[in-house]
């Protein structure tokens, strides 16, 4: 979708540009870097799916997840992806290619339901990660 920029709320308009289709079942979470042009989805069939948003059209699947994902990010300065599915935080480069993978200690039955990136030129070797079960 897009939206007419620079215009109050009540004047805005958005247009659906296109349909991407690529998921078995509902899409859980998303997110979008303009800096790449690019757009991750997670879903309850296990998938992550990457979209170029130039072309609107599916680029790749991030490998398998061995839970329904619940978490995705984009870190808008390197292109790097983060992907949570349950207690497995999950780095991709920006081509897909999987990078890191940790297992985090979470109690049985709990999940990563949120995560984000910072952008501010911090290495990923050197993420510090903060769980909590609030």
């Amino acid at each position: 979708m897009a939206a007419s920029a620079g215009l109050p709320a009540a004047n805005c308009r958005l247009v659906l540009r296109a349909s991407l289709h690529g998921h078995r079942e509902a899409v859980t979470c998303l997110a979008a870097s303009d800096a790449f042009s690019l757009l991750v989805t997670g879903s309850s069939d296990r998938r992550c799916l990457l979209w170029d948003l130039g072309r609107l059209c599916l680029l790749r699947q991030l490998g398998g997840h061995e839970a329904p994902v619940a978490a995705v990010c984009i870190n808008e300065a390197t292109g790097e992806l983060v992907s949570c599915a349950g207690a497995r935080i999950s780095l991709w480069t920006v081509n897909g290619d999987p990078v890191a993978s940790v297992e985090a200690p979470l109690e049985p039955n709990r999940q990563i339901l949120c995560v984000t990136m910072s952008s501010v030129g911090i290495p990923w070797w050197f993420l510090c990660l903060a769980l909590s079960r609030h």
